[in-house]
């Protein structure tokens, strides 16, 4: 007597449950690494023309401000461009990737350790 088979345990139904996750992912992945270069190009533009007459918006950060904040923006796009790589990894084999989990973590302690670095610069008054 076999024992009954528990649902999504089977190779098949591990291929049916991550490929729609990979189609989220490459979503979300869109969504943040497009994001992410639109704000920073807004954000460059903003910097660029701050001491303009007339201008309507104005960048008050630091040097060290600014670069932790488009260190920021860099770790979020490279972790949407890498949750592309993955979903689109696994979409076509319907399996996960070790290697992707591991580097998309160590992108995660990336925009960890630079959130932390500007909430703890000193914006100057």
């Amino acid at each position: 007597m076999t024992p009954p088979e528990i649902p999504g345990t089977s190779p098949q139904g591990a291929a049916k449950s991550v490929r729609p996750l990979g189609w989220l992912l490459v979503v979300l992945g869109l969504f943040l690494s497009v994001g992410m270069a639109v704000i920073a190009n807004f954000l460059r533009e903003v910097i660029a023309h701050n001491h303009d007459p007339g201008a309507h918006s104005h960048w008050n950060g630091s040097e060290e401000f600014t670069y932790t904040t488009f260190r920021l923006f860099g770790s979020i796009f490279l972790f949407g461009v890498a949750a592309i790589g993955t979903g689109i990894y696994q979409i076509s084999t319907g399996r996960r990737s070790r290697l992707m989990i591991v580097l998309m973590l160590g992108l995660v302690g990336a925009m960890c350790y630079f959130g932390y670095g500007i909430v703890s610069t000193r914006i100057p008054s």
